[in-house]
């Protein structure tokens, strides 16, 4: 916790410093921990019970993961809300009562910056659900290890298939590893059976759309897809950074 009493102002304007980071998770657990002080807490940092990180301990046995789960405080309307105030990093909390509550409370409001949080809520969520199912050993099959590669598939609620695939890269700088994956113009160069892909639009720094297709001519197989794919940097509270990419 912080000692010396922060300003409401400074720390709703945090929230936008941490959007422009690309440290969007903890952006989001800043907005949602300063709504509730400052609508109703006076300023104080609420209390909150102490959740698990990201998701539960693993497990492949359904009840004992829904008997183990911890259940959010009654009055909370969102399971969401409660366990992102609780992932916010201990920098970003404070001590005691902020002061200018009434001027936080109204920069916070602001129509322009309410447009920008309902953006950063849906990104957060899609971002969360995505680290927590593949942090989760819940549902998760074993399908194959092979070349130091380990894929396991899931069914899902809809009948569809995912799929997941974890391995090491070693000597590999995380830089080089980041530039190549955003150049999504030069998939159709290395990536196996990739006969085209471009970037259709550049949204912000690690936010795009993109498109790309495969083909295998012998067997008069082609598919495409177009995507929605953005980042988020956790290097500080978990060493991760977050690629996802949605179809």
């Amino acid at each position: 916790m912080n000692k010396k009493q922060p300003s409401a102002v400074k720390k709703v304007e945090q929230i936008l410093e941490l959007v422009e980071d690309e440290r969007l998770l903890q952006a989001f657990s800043l907005h949602a921990t300063l709504t509730e002080s400052l609508n109703n807490n006076n300023g104080a940092f609420p209390d909150l019970p102490v959740f698990p990180l990201h998701s539960p301990t693993p497990t492949n046995d359904r009840k004992s993961f829904e008997e183990s789960a911890p259940s959010p405080p009654a009055s909370s309307s969102d399971d969401f809300l409660v366990t992102m105030r609780n992932l916010l990093c201990a920098d970003l909390r404070w001590s005691g009562k902020m002061k200018n509550v009434n001027e936080g409370l109204a920069v916070l409001n602001t129509s322009s910056n309410v447009a920008k949080y309902e953006a950063l809520d849906t990104t957060a969520r899609r971002l969360h659900s995505a680290k927590s199912s593949l942090t989760s050993k819940l549902d998760w099959t074993i399908g194959q290890v092979a070349f130091g590669i380990t894929t396991s598939y899931r069914r899902e609620a809809n009948g569809t298939l995912t799929l997941k695939m974890e391995g090491d890269l070693d000597d590999v700088p995380l830089f080089e590893q980041l530039c190549v994956l955003r150049e999504i113009d030069f998939y159709s160069l290395w990536a196996p059976f990739m006969t085209a892909s471009k970037t259709i639009l550049q949204v912000e720094k690690i936010e795009l759309v993109g498109w790309f297709k495969i083909a295998v001519p012998l067997f008069g197989l082609m598919r495409d897809c177009a995507f929605h794919a953005f980042g988020c940097d956790c290097l500080r509270e978990d060493g991760v950074i977050m690629i996802v990419a949605e179809r």
